[in-house]
């Protein structure tokens, strides 16, 4: 008994947590939403079609999703199902690309930032030890190096229910992943080599 109290109150927590989330009002990726509202005003955006790599997308979180970013004019591609049996769908960046897998089961979309930096071999221990602060300071995102390749990859996972709003979900949680990953470049910067 004493466990499932204590998973439901975790379950509380962490759902309270995610609709607490600050919007973010200088965050590049929700600015894009804000600033198409603006021009919009009464008007009806005008949808642009996203590039379907893989034919037509087919689960309804993903559909959700990229009808989202659609309305909002952001550029994005659509990967297909890979051999998981998720979703990819592709936001291009500046400077990297956030990728989130959306799956099969509608109940997790993970979302990954691959190469964030790309560091020397020598400086592993200490992008480790730099890693290793920045997932201290926040929550949700989880910071990595990569010893494969010598590149940091940034990693969120988020938990969806039936009825919840995939679309504001996912496009809250890449603003706070954003958000962090400016700040993170910050302390990661100094051993980019790329």
């Amino acid at each position: 008994m004493k466990k499932t109290a204590r998973l439901l109150a975790l379950i509380l927590i962490l759902m309270f947590c995610m609709q607490a989330l600050p919007a973010y009002a200088d965050n590049p990726f929700l600015s894009r939403f804000q600033e198409a509202e603006e021009e919009a005003g009464d008007d009806v955006l005008t949808l642009t079609e996203g590039d379907y790599d893989d034919g037509e997308p087919q689960y309804p979180n993903t559909i959700e999703f990229i009808d989202l970013l659609e309305e909002y004019d952001i550029d994005y591609s659509y990967s297909g199902i890979d051999s998981d049996g998720d979703e990819g769908v592709y936001i291009y960046e500046d400077d990297y690309t956030v990728i989130l897998y959306f799956s099969e089961d509608q109940e997790l979309i993970s979302i990954r930032v691959w190469y964030v930096i790309e560091y020397a071999e020598d400086d592993l221990m200490d992008v480790i030890y730099a890693c290793n602060d920045l997932n201290y300071s926040y929550r949700f995102v989880t910071l990595y190096a990569d010893e494969s390749d010598n590149t940091v990859t940034a990693s969120m996972d988020v938990i969806v229910r039936e009825g919840n709003s995939v679309a504001d979900i996912a496009a809250e949680a890449v603003a706070h992943l954003e958000n962090i990953l400016a700040e993170a470049y910050e302390v990661l910067g100094e051993f980019d080599i790329s």
